[in-house]
C-alpha cells in the first residue's frame, strides 16, 4: 500500500502542476473527511496552506497563489483554517 501511494505521488509530481495537485488533494480530502453542508463540502480538518503545501509537494507560496485562484474563481471558500468546496466539477477538471 504505501508502495502504491509513493508511486502516486511521483506520478502526480511529474504528470501534473501545481493547481492539478493541489485539487487532487482537496478533492481526496473531502472524500476521507467531508461533511456535506449546505454550500458544498466542507474538509473536516484543520489544514494550513504549510500543511497542503507539505502534502503536494509544494512551496507555501505556490500553494497560496492556487488557493486565492480557486477562490476568487468560487471553487472554494476557507474559514479558520477549514476548507469548503464548492464547484467540485470544476476542481477535477483541473486534474484532467
Amino acid at each position: 500500500m504505501r508502495l502504491r501511494n509513493t508511486d502516486n505521488m511521483v506520478e502526480d509530481l511529474i504528470f501534473l502542476d501545481v493547481y492539478g495537485r493541489v485539487a487532487k488533494k482537496l478533492l481526496e480530502l473531502a472524500d476521507t473527511h467531508g461533511i456535506k453542508v449546505e454550500t458544498g463540502t466542507r474538509i473536516d480538518v484543520r489544514l494550513t496552506q504549510q500543511e497542503l503545501a507539505s502534502m503536494v509537494g509544494a512551496s507555501r507560496e505556490s500553494v497560496n497563489k492556487v488557493m486565492g485562484y480557486f477562490t476568487d474563481n468560487g471553487y472554494i471558500s476557507t474559514d479558520k483554517h477549514r476548507i469548503t468546496l464548492h464547484k467540485i466539477s470544476e476542481l477535477k477538471r483541473r486534474i484532467y
